[in-house]
């Protein structure tokens, strides 16, 4: 005779399984530190728990023209930093005395720090490029106007000297301009 399989006995493994499966997605891909990075092309970088790329967003239309020719979805922020730094047009803009910010964009805490940090080491040797970081919460008026953080942070203080000045005007601004 043949033993009948006691399935009670899977159910236990088989709900653990599915914890893990859905409790890893959400643990691998959840965003906890943005990457804020504006020249002309402005992108944002969401990075989740261990400091890998999962989203890359143009706020722009070179913006987007950048994300999409970028590969680095998945990759070590600071392997994806580089990429970006030598990006043909980045070069360019960067040797013309274009200005680029890079802010690091998360809650006050270590992940934010150690990024903060990795963000300015990797930009030691490059010239008019400067880091920043900011709190999270600053960030969602900037992306409900539809621009980066980096170009909001830009239109805030020109806003102060000029109230007229719109969102639209500086979206297409490089960040020499706005400067």
């Amino acid at each position: 005779k043949t033993k009948a399989v006691n399935y009670r006995r899977l159910i236990p493994a088989v709900a653990c399984l599915l914890f893990m499966l859905v409790g890893g997605r959400w643990l691998y891909f959840t965003p906890t530190v943005e990457i804020s990075m504006d020249i002309n092309p402005s992108i944002e970088l969401g990075l989740n728990r261990f400091d890998r790329v999962i989203s890359v967003i143009g706020y722009n239309g070179d913006g987007q023209e950048l994300a999409n020719l970028l590969d680095i979805k998945y990759m070590d922020y600071s392997e994806a930093i580089h990429q970006i730094l030598d990006n043909e047009n980045i070069t360019t803009l960067l040797s013309n005395n274009e200005i680029m910010t890079i802010g690091v964009i998360g809650p006050d805490g270590a992940q934010s720090s150690r990024v903060l940090s990795g963000v300015e080491s990797c930009i030691a040797e490059e010239r008019n490029t400067y880091c920043y970081y900011a709190h999270s919460e600053e960030v969602e008026a900037a992306h409900e106007m539809g621009l980066s953080y980096g170009k909001y942070r830009a239109f805030l203080e020109i806003q102060a000297l000029d109230p007229n000045i719109t969102a639209a005007e500086i979206l297409g601004m490089t960040m020499r301009e706005i400067n």
